[in-house]
C-alpha cells in the first residue's frame, strides 16, 4: 500500500469523525436552545411586571402627573432603578 493511499484514507476517516463531531454538537445545541425559550418568556414577563410595579410605585408618589411619566420611565428602565422603593 503506497502512503498516498495511506494519507488519503486517514484523511477521509478524519473528515467523517470531523462531519459527525460537528453534527452532533450541532444537534445538542439544537435541542438546548428550544429548551431554554420558555425560561427566556418567564425571564422576561418577570422583568416587565417589575417595571410595572416600579412604575405605578413612582408615578404614585408623583400624584400620576403626566410630566413625570418619563421620569418614571427612565427611572424605572435602569437596572438600578427596577428595585426602587419610594
Amino acid at each position: 500500500m503506497d502512503y498516498s493511499v495511506t494519507i488519503i484514507l486517514f484523511l477521509v476517516a478524519a473528515a467523517v469523525g470531523g462531519f459527525l463531531v460537528l453534527m452532533f454538537t450541532m444537534l445538542s445545541n439544537w435541542r438546548a436552545g428550544s429548551r431554554g425559550h420558555e425560561e427566556s418568556d418567564a425571564n422576561q414577563s418577570k422583568r416587565s411586571r417589575d417595571f410595572e410595579k416600579c412604575y405605578n410605585t413612582c408615578m404614585i408618589a408623583e400624584h400620576w402627573e403626566p410630566d413625570k411619566g418619563d421620569h418614571c420611565e427612565s427611572l424605572c428602565g435602569s437596572p438600578l432603578g427596577a428595585h426602587l422603593s419610594i
